[in-house]
C-alpha cells in the first residue's frame, strides 16, 4: 500500500481540503496499476463511479490499443466495489476470469487489455 505521508497527490491536495474531506480520502479503496501503459499508478476511488479507458473523457486513462475506449467502470455498491465490463473489445478479467460484472475483494487483480490493475479496501 502506499506510504500516505509520502503520497504527492494528497500532499498537494491537503492545504485546499477540509479535515472531514482529508479522512474520506485516505479512507478511499485503491487501485494500483502493476503492470502495462502508465504502471506504476495508485488511484484512490473517491468518486461513486471511475470509468477506466483509452479515451480522453475516462477517469483513468489507459493509452493502449487493447484497452476500448470506454473499457469497464468501477462502481461504488454499499458491500464496497464493483467492476462492470463496458461492452469492451478485449473483455475484463478479475482474479483470471473473464466476467460481464464482479464484486471486488481486497487484493483482487484486475485485468483490462494489457492494464494490471489491483484493488485493495482501506
Amino acid at each position: 500500500m502506499a506510504d500516505e505521508e509520502n503520497d504527492p497527490d494528497l500532499t498537494v491536495l491537503q492545504t485546499a481540503l477540509t479535515p472531514e474531506m482529508r479522512k474520506a480520502l485516505r479512507a478511499a479503496h485503491l487501485l494500483r496499476l502493476v503492470s502495462g501503459p502508465g504502471a506504476p499508478r495508485d488511484v484512490r476511488l473517491i468518486t461513486e463511479r471511475v470509468v477506466v479507458g483509452r479515451a480522453i473523457d475516462a477517469d483513468i486513462t489507459i493509452v493502449s490499443p487493447r484497452v476500448s475506449r470506454h473499457h469497464a467502470a468501477f462502481e461504488k455498491t454499499a458491500e464496497g466495489f464493483t467492476c462492470r465490463d463496458l461492452d469492451s473489445a478485449n473483455g475484463t478479467w478479475v482474479a483470471g476470469v473473464e466476467v460481464a460484472s464482479a464484486a471486488l475483494r481486497d487484493g483482487d487483480t484486475v485485468q483490462l487489455g494489457d492494464a494490471l490493475f489491483e484493488y485493495y479496501e482501506r
